[in-house]
């Protein structure tokens, strides 16, 4: 498997790192980071100071530089989708996209800390796991439980229920036993 780390609007290399780090360790993947971008303006919410998540997942697809890859953007940027106050991320399985927004993951504008990389983790894996084919999950400590708050990122943990995991091995990836919940 090859993952694809695109930092958009991020300049914090260090989180590039844990992301591409993550995807190593958890998927015995390689991992390619590909240039910073910028996030097209006209995407831009003027009156929500928010980005359209949608816009931005479309756009990224387009980014990819191989159709096998499966891209993870990273960005430093708050957005929504209609019907939606915020989200934390979103996933196109169809075109091997996931997006992580970290803006409503920080703490008081903390820019690097041990919360707030465990939920950029948790982030990543969740929306990785929608590309890889999974849904949300019952179990509120499996990484692919939906947050409605930070309150629930932060109550799960960054690994994958057994019935989560199970799934994802069933369907051909590799994933490190070290990622699965104790039952």
């Amino acid at each position: 498997m090859i993952f694809e780390v695109l930092p958009i609007e991020l300049r914090t290399h260090s989180l590039v790192e844990v992301v591409k780090n993550l995807l190593v360790d958890v998927f015995e993947a390689s991992v390619v980071v590909l240039p910073y971008v910028h996030a097209p303006q006209e995407f831009e919410n003027v009156y929500r100071r928010q980005y359209d998540g949608l816009k931005l997942l479309n756009w990224s697809s387009r980014l990819r530089t191989t159709s096998t890859s499966i891209l993870v953007g990273v960005a430093d940027l708050d957005a929504y989708v209609p019907g939606l106050n915020f989200i934390f991320g979103i996933a196109d399985p169809k075109e091997g996209v996931a997006l992580v927004f970290l803006k409503r993951l920080r703490d008081s504008n903390e820019l690097v800390g041990t919360k707030y990389v465990s939920r950029i983790k948790k982030e990543v894996l969740h929306e990785v796991g929608h590309v890889l084919g999974l849904r949300h999950c019952s179990n509120r400590r499996c990484v692919m439980a939906f947050s409605n708050s930070i309150y629930d990122t932060d109550f799960k943990e960054f690994k994958y229920c057994y019935k989560c995991y199970d799934l994802l091995i069933r369907l051909g990836y590799r994933v490190h036993r070290t990622y699965m919940l104790e039952q």
